[in-house]
């Protein structure tokens, strides 16, 4: 099937799903944040699997409720920890009934590699594009300064993770999700180096159960 057949027919699946159509934003760094408002569906976002195959986010997350989270790439330390972390409290949210899914810039072939690096037991998405951290109102796109610093002095080339030259990433989120992908909770966090904790996240997915 041409491609741009294949996108159209899902994006009208989504739609009939109830989905919000994406909102396309992108900032800078130091502009703030808009993220989707609680109480609204979530986007029409495309992403991709570990396989490569083509996921919509909205529908990912009607699967069942869902802890969603948004992180910069395996290459960032606090985005390893923060997924190393949430897998200790994966059990108690799966007899809650969640689901975590965790969604990231890093192309499809490195989520294989992070899973296996991190023994992590739930659903890593690739966001390579970007389409659903713009949709959600966090995408910013890295200067250039920051860009060169990130490679010559840490070693972390972003275009390497992701496979595209775009220089976004999104600011650290987590949602909370209830049927029909309903946003119940979102925490978004412009210092990358702050994250939710595993009993902040526990306490908001019990709120958002009831």
């Amino acid at each position: 099937m041409d491609n741009r057949i294949y996108m159209a027919v899902l994006a009208l699946a989504a739609l009939t799903a109830g989905c919000q159509p994406p909102e396309n934003q992108t900032m800078t760094a130091d502009s703030g944040v808009r993220p989707v408002l609680t109480g609204r569906r979530l986007p029409t976002a495309y992403v991709r699997s570990e396989d490569g195959e083509l996921a919509c986010m909205c529908q990912t997350a009607s699967l069942k409720p869902t802890v969603l989270v948004f992180y910069r790439g395996e290459w960032c330390k606090y985005c390893r920890e923060q997924l190393q972390q949430l897998e200790t409290i994966r059990p108690e949210l799966e007899q809650m009934g969640y689901q975590i899914v965790a969604i990231s810039p890093d192309m499809p072939a490195k989520l294989r590699e992070t899973k296996e690096n991190l023994a992590l037991n739930f659903t890593l998405l690739s966001d390579s594009d970007m389409e659903a951290a713009k949709a959600l109102g966090i995408a910013f796109r890295l200067d250039d300064e920051t860009y060169d610093k990130y490679k010559a002095v840490y070693g972390f080339d972003i275009e390497q993770w992701s496979g595209k030259n775009h220089h976004l990433l999104p600011h650290p989120a987590v949602y909370i999700t209830g049927p029909g992908a309903v946003v119940r909770f979102e925490h978004v966090d412009p210092d990358y180096a702050e994250r939710m904790s595993n009993d902040e996240v526990l306490a908001e997915a019990k709120k958002a159960s009831l």
